[in-house]
């Protein structure tokens, strides 16, 4: 599965963007292009972003890596991953 696949999976099972103040948005069908760019402009490697998965009320994370690589899973799981 690619990276874009990967996102749309999230976007068709629910998976939301969570914010800081606690609300949801919906993960937009651009990200991962927009978020690799953004990460390309401002020089920076890997932003992770809050999800929430329905059924679970787990710390859920998405990372995006500036070469496009996406990946989600717990909080734990998405930061030891820190080298790739």
């Amino acid at each position: 599965m690619t990276s874009k696949e990967h996102i749309e999976s999230l976007r068709r099972h629910g998976v939301r963007l969570l914010r800081q103040d606690g609300t949801t948005k919906e993960i937009p069908e651009d990200f991962l292009e927009t978020t690799t760019k953004m990460l390309s402009d401002i020089h920076a490697r890997k932003i992770t972003y809050s999800i929430k998965v329905p059924e679970t009320e787990d710390e859920m994370l998405l990372a995006i890596w500036d070469c496009g690589y996406a990946e989600s899973g717990s909080a734990d799981e998405i930061l030891s991953h820190n080298d790739r």
